[in-house]
Parts: C-alpha cells; sequence; structure tokens
C-alpha cells in the first residue's frame, strides 16, 4: 500500500500476509511516520487473516515467489526504493541479489534464540540486523559481525481490548506456542500452572489466539503468566500486550537482568518476577487474593 502523499522514504518491505503480530509494529510504525510502505511477500499461515483484515483494512501485500531478483522487486514497487526492509517472512522469502542491493537493507529475524546460530549466514546479507536483546548483539560482535545493533521493541504493542470488565474471572491466563517439541521447557512450566485448577484457581491456557481475541483473553485475567518459549527467561512481546490489558504480568525472571535495556521497568512496581515455580504459586495465590495490590502495579504499568 503506497501513501496517498509522500512524506519520508519509500521502503520496499519483505515480510508476509497476515504480518506476524509481534512484528508489524514496524510497518505500522513507518506509516505513521510518513514513509511510503510498498509490502512484498507470501500469504502466511499464522495469525488470523480475517481479523487482521478488519483491523487493518488498507494493508495488503502482493505475492512474489520464493527467490524474486531485487531488479524485479524494484520493478513491481514503480522504482528503486530509499531502502529495504526484511521482516522473518512466515514462509520462503528470500531475494537473488540481496547482498549487493544497491540500496541499504534492513533485516530483523525474531527466533534470536532458537535459530541463533543457524540464522547467523543470513546477517551477511543485511547493513543493519538488529537484536531485541543486548547479549545477543555482543555475542555476534564477538564473532565479528558489527551489523547486529541492539534495538529493543518489546514496548511496542498496538492493540487495546474491546473493553475491560469490571471483574475479572481468569485467576491466570497464557496465549502461545504450546507444543512440546519447539518449547519443552515452557510447556513443564505451563503443565504446573495447569495443575493450580485442582487448588481452585482458575487458569486458561491457550494457543492460536490472536490480535483483539488475545487481548480480550488478557481483559479478563488477573495475572498474565509470561514465560519466554526461546532459550534462557527473558522478555518478549507479551509482556506490554498484557499491561495494555491492565493484567498483572508474572514472568521467569531474566536471566540477562535488564537486558532490553529497558530500566524502567522495574520489579515490584511494573512487573512480578519469580525464580521456581514454587514462589510463582505463592505469588498467584498472594495477588488473586490482594487486589489492592494488583490493581497498584498494573496502574503503574
Amino acid at each position: 500500500m503506497a501513501s496517498s502523499s509522500r512524506t519520508g522514504d519509500r521502503v520496499i518491505l519483505l515480510h508476509s500476509y497476515p504480518p506476524t503480530p509481534c512484528l508489524y509494529p514496524f510497518e505500522k510504525g513507518l506509516r505513521e511516520l510518513g514513509h511510503e510502505v510498498i509490502a512484498f511477500g507470501p500469504e502466511g499461515d499464522y495469525g488470523d487473516t480475517e481479523q487482521f483484515r478488519a483491523l487493518e483494512p488498507d494493508c495488503h501485500y502482493t505475492p512474489v515467489p520464493p527467490m524474486p531478483s531485487i531488479d524485479e522487486l524494484f520493478d513491481l514497487a514503480g522504482g528503486r526504493p530509499d531502502w529495504l526492509m526484511y521482516l522473518y517472512p512466515n514462509g520462503p522469502l528470500l531475494p537473488s541479489g540481496l547482498r549487493d542491493c544497491p540500496v541499504p537493507t534492513v533485516g530483523w529475524l525474531t527466533e534470536e534464540y532458537k535459530c541463533a546460530d543457524v540464522d547467523q549466514r543470513l546477517y551477511y546479507y543485511f547493513d543493519l540486523a538488529p537484536t531485541t536483546f543486548r547479549h545477543i548483539s555482543d555475542m555476534y560482535k564477538g564473532r565479528g559481525y558489527d551489523n547486529r545493533a541492539f534495538f529493543n521493541f518489546t514496548g511496542s504493542n498496538w492493540l487495546r481490548p474491546d473493553a475491560i470488565p469490571d471483574e475479572r474471572d481468569i485467576d491466570v491466563s497464557f496465549v502461545g506456542m504450546t507444543n512440546p517439541i519447539v518449547g519443552r521447557a515452557r510447556c513443564i512450566e505451563l503443565e504446573k500452572l495447569l495443575r493450580l485448577r485442582g487448588k481452585g484457581f482458575s487458569i486458561v491456557v491457550r494457543s492460536g489466539l490472536f490480535l483483539k481475541d488475545m487481548l480480550n483473553l488478557y481483559a479478563r485475567s488477573k495475572i498474565v503468566f509470561q514465560h519466554s518459549g526461546q532459550g534462557e527467561n527473558n522478555l518478549t512481546y507479551r509482556v506490554s500486550e498484557a499491561m495494555s490489558a491492565g493484567a498483572l504480568v508474572l514472568s521467569r525472571r531474566p536471566a540477562h537482568g535488564t537486558d532490553t535495556g529497558d530500566d524502567s521497568l522495574i520489579e515490584g512496581r511494573h512487573i512480578v518476577y519469580y525464580d521456581d515455580f514454587d514462589e510463582a504459586e505463592g505469588l498467584i495465590r498472594h495477588y488473586t487474593t490482594h487486589e489492592d495490590e494488583r490493581r497498584a502495579i498494573t496502574d503503574e504499568a
């Protein structure tokens, strides 16, 4: 989709449709800043196309084959852009000629823990390849990469729930991948969480909820359980999504502390951390029975 009046750069965006929810804020932000964004990519199988179309009716992508040439993309875009951005398409898409692209290129790959070594060969193709995690950036600098800059965007949620109910009927909820093959440590923790149902807690664990459906579930939840499915404990985009719905975020303590660079996220004031599940159970019991304390934290967040 091209802007009606150009006030910024012309940007070719390579992603997929519907866009991956945690990455769409990049595209949305570029458009809001006045850049002309021309989007290409495969039709993805992750997300809710119908719901996304209702939320963003003017957003569309031109389908392209898995390996178009850079020149073909420029022709489809109506000429050379100012720069090109590659946002980890949910499907095969890697243009030929990318390494020698005549305009600056930016690449963002989100599976930074699971695929850090597999993806390493791809960073060669980009002038800039930011990462959400400072220690990932440092790791690549140690490997001789000078283009893996630290850039935190875990607080870039663009959604709000349809409404905040007067009473929240769910004690703890979790939304995310629950496949034990790709998230064994997370699933072990979620199994412990689900067993709290036997102690009288209302626990909801779901996968396959997106966009407003996810935010509306969070709005019914007193606590949102945050456990990364990637590598060491770290904060994910779920944090800002849950906070925007007024839920308290209970997260395993990040292995690298304030590695996201967000020093304003203060433990006990904006977010609650736990170190083992016995502690998590105690915190769940406390904050589901002390609504004033829970609300004090969510209001600050």
